[in-house]
């Protein structure tokens, strides 16, 4: 009987052509990945009242209050020394991304100084602002008359036009038994 300790040492296996290369790059990619992730940005939430919505400061009228709302454009109207952002208001997930799966929580306008481009600030973009509600103004939705809260920015956040993308993995992971049937 022979022992192993004995028997001569198996020669090692030849190297593999770019091991060494894809062990150096291989950290530098997924660190290169992770950047491109889209992170939402820090809002400053001290003293907001999270519970406020558009439709509810309509009723109510707390001017004062700090509010994080957000939601999609839908329009832009510069005037003299400000720019007004019409609203469509929805509800909003933790980090600040509106919901728009959901329902609207009401219109809203954010009176930021000076001229925001309007090529930019368009119709249907996401946006999200952190500010302090100021005087109501009248409008009109269609013909109907509306009385909109207004936002006066301390964070206004215009969400890339691919965020809804670039934001939520598409990965789902579940257990369980499932039939499909397509026609």
């Amino acid at each position: 009987m022979t022992s192993r300790l004995l028997q001569p040492p198996r020669p090692m296996p030849p190297p593999v052509p770019g091991r060494r290369l894809l062990r150096l790059l291989f950290p530098a990619l997924l660190l290169l990945a992770l950047a491109g992730c889209a992170s939402a940005p820090e809002f400053q939430l001290e003293g907001v009242d999270r519970t406020l919505t558009p439709a509810r400061a309509v009723q109510e009228d707390p001017r004062g209050e700090r509010v994080f709302w957000g939601g999609t454009l839908a329009a832009v109207h510069n005037l003299q020394d400000v720019t007004h952002l019409e609203v469509v208001g929805y509800p909003l997930d933790a980090d600040g991304w509106p919901r728009l799966e959901a329902e609207p929580v009401g219109r809203f306008i954010i009176e930021h100084r000076g001229f925001l481009e309007p090529a930019k600030y368009a119709p249907g973009r996401a946006i999200t602002v952190v500010g302090t509600l100021t005087a109501p103004l009248l409008g009109k939705v269609g013909e109907r008359d509306y009385r909109y809260p207004v936002v006066l920015p301390e964070q206004l956040h215009l969400w890339p036009l691919d965020w809804q993308q670039r934001a939520r993995p598409n990965v789902r992971f579940s257990i369980g038994v499932g039939i499909g049937i397509h026609r």
